[in-house]
């Protein structure tokens, strides 16, 4: 595989829940010699991708975390930057897992409150906490690059709704850092259609968008 300058000795965060997502970004961001930190809360794949790394004898580390409690998911990150290279670039997946929850097909239509707040907390939360986290080194550093990927065909209400609060959110962020002199540092959003690319297309499309002037990707 062609490597890619951009990406070469950077230190690259990926922070999410999704299976596939995870499994895919690690191993091309490995091959591609970055020196990476993968986190999720999918066991399972910690397990696989940190055994193949391993295998590869790349410069980049799996970590199991779980994101259902914002405090303890907060304190686990400070642990692992504390013993990790100062990030480059940070991309993020947080993907509501409706199946968790009662009426899993129609969230909207379930009246227990805490339904909704877990899902916002899971989502929402992790998500602006995550940001304000890495932002804070960004702009102590000067510089930096934020990806934050959803699903932008989604069918459930709820998470369209979210999705996009949180795309204008960090926009909204970056449009601010750009006006206060932080040129360096890029808030991006990328919308991932549900089918219509390989994933592998999908990793090489990401790692160009990492490049990329543009604030809104399509993958």
């Amino acid at each position: 595989m062609k490597t890619i300058d951009h990406l070469i000795n950077k230190n690259v965060f990926y922070l999410g829940n999704n299976y596939e997502y995870f499994k895919h970004i690690s191993r091309y961001f490995a091959m591609q010699r970055c020196k990476s930190v993968f986190i999720s809360n999918k066991k399972e794949a910690i397990t696989s991708i940190d055994r193949e790394l391993g295998n590869m004898r790349a410069t980049s580390y799996a970590h199991y975390m779980q994101f259902d409690n914002t405090e303890k998911y907060i304190r686990n990150l400070t642990r692992i930057l504390k013993n990790a290279d100062t990030p480059d670039y940070l991309i993020i997946s947080f993907k509501p897992e409706f199946e968790n929850f009662p009426e899993a097909t129609m969230p909207l239509i379930n009246s227990e409150k805490e339904y909704y707040q877990e899902i916002i907390d899971f989502y929402i939360t992790n998500t602006v906490l995550t940001l304000k986290y890495f932002m804070e080194i960004f702009i102590a550093q000067g510089k930096g690059k934020i990806i934050n990927i959803t699903t932008d065909t989604s069918a459930n209400p709820l998470e369209k709704v979210a999705a996009s609060y949180l795309d204008s959110h960090i926009l909204a962020i970056g449009e601010d850092l750009k006006k206060n002199g932080y040129s360096q540092i890029d808030c991006k959003v990328a919308h991932k259609r549900s089918s219509g690319i390989s994933y592998d297309r999908f990793v090489q499309k990401l790692s160009n968008a990492l490049a990329s002037q543009k604030s809104i990707i399509r993958l």
